[in-house]
């Protein structure tokens, strides 16, 4: 009797270490679930958000560039529709004006120098176009224009030759030496003294550099000089 209750004890000890194992193995593996799933989720998340955040960073990039691309064509047409430093401007502006005058063709110049000789006060303005070197200067003596100068806002297409420029004459008019050039020049600068009035016209070569000037005081040709013609 004694003997089969020690087998019957010792069977129930095995019966117990199995179930202890079974548990312990299902704590583990619960255990290892537990922590993993949280570590992926985690994961997920923050890869989730970096994404967001670059898509976001891009799209804000996207829109400053598209914004400032907007902003520089908006200043560029502006400007273009405000500027009135123009050939067609400068041929307005005539003898005896005023600067107020000019200024309601050109708007307002900024003055460049100011002297004042027996007696009279002249003053330099001048007015700055929107390409390179686009200006127009003009001199006004007690207030009364006494001269205009323009730069870079010539169109003329004539080209003057050598031979075309011995051509000229002084006493000859403006018409005859459009005639012999074979088209009209740059008009450059006038210049308003004593009641005659002196205009500089100025044509091109076929050589790069090359020019003439022809001076026209009172209709008519009164001097000319030229460099670098063929």
């Amino acid at each position: 009797m004694a003997k089969g209750k020690t087998k019957k004890k010792g069977k129930g000890k095995w019966i117990i270490a199995i179930v202890v194992i079974v548990i312990i193995v299902a704590a583990v593996s619960g255990g290892n679930k537990d922590n993993s799933e949280p570590s992926d989720i985690a994961q997920q998340t923050e890869s989730k958000k970096e994404t967001e955040k670059q898509t976001k960073e891009e799209t804000q990039k996207e829109t400053a560039t598209e914004k400032t691309e907007e902003e520089t064509q908006k200043e560029t047409t502006e400007e273009n529709e405000d500027s009135k430093v123009t050939m067609e401007n400068f041929l307005k502006i005539s003898a005896n004006m005023t600067y107020e005058q000019v200024v309601e063709i050109l708007g307002e110049g900024e003055q460049q120098s100011e002297s004042e000789i027996a007696g009279s006060i002249s003053k330099i303005y001048v007015w700055n176009g929107e390409g390179f070197l686009n200006t127009i200067t003009a001199t006004f003596t007690d207030n009364v224009i006494s001269s205009k100068t323009q730069t870079g806002l010539g169109d003329s297409e004539a080209k003057i030759t050598k031979e075309k420029f011995d051509a000229i004459q002084t006493g000859m008019t403006y018409d005859q030496v459009k005639e012999i050039v074979g088209g009209a020049g740059d008009l450059s600068s006038v210049i308003y003294l004593l009641g005659t009035v002196t205009e500089n016209y100025d044509w091109n070569g076929e050589k790069a550099l090359s020019n003439a000037s022809i001076s026209i005081q009172d209709g008519v040709v009164s001097s000319k000089s030229q460099y670098g013609l063929e």
